[in-house]
């Protein structure tokens, strides 16, 4: 057995929905989840750490717009999107 201590692994969520909101001074999205039955809503904040992908080359924070389908994993506690996947 190791005695070493373990680093705390940071828990993440991974949610699918479309961006209804977006403050980009305050840096951060609402989105409309894609749950069944109930239409939750979520507000995630964002920043130069945060990795962007699409479906297109060279995506930024501009492609974050209202109307917009996003696959995104964040920290459940800091509100922090981790990673944001745009459609």
């Amino acid at each position: 057995k190791s005695s070493a201590p373990q680093e705390p692994v940071a828990k993440t969520e991974f949610v699918s929905g479309e961006i209804i909101e977006v403050d980009s001074e305050r840096q951060n999205i609402k989105l409309k989840l894609y749950t069944v039955g109930d239409k939750k809503t979520l507000v995630v904040n964002f920043d130069q750490k945060t990795q962007l992908k699409g479906e297109e080359k060279g995506q930024s924070a501009a492609s974050l717009q209202a109307g917009t389908a996003v696959d995104l994993r964040y920290d459940p506690e800091s509100r922090h999107a981790v990673y944001i996947y745009v459609y």
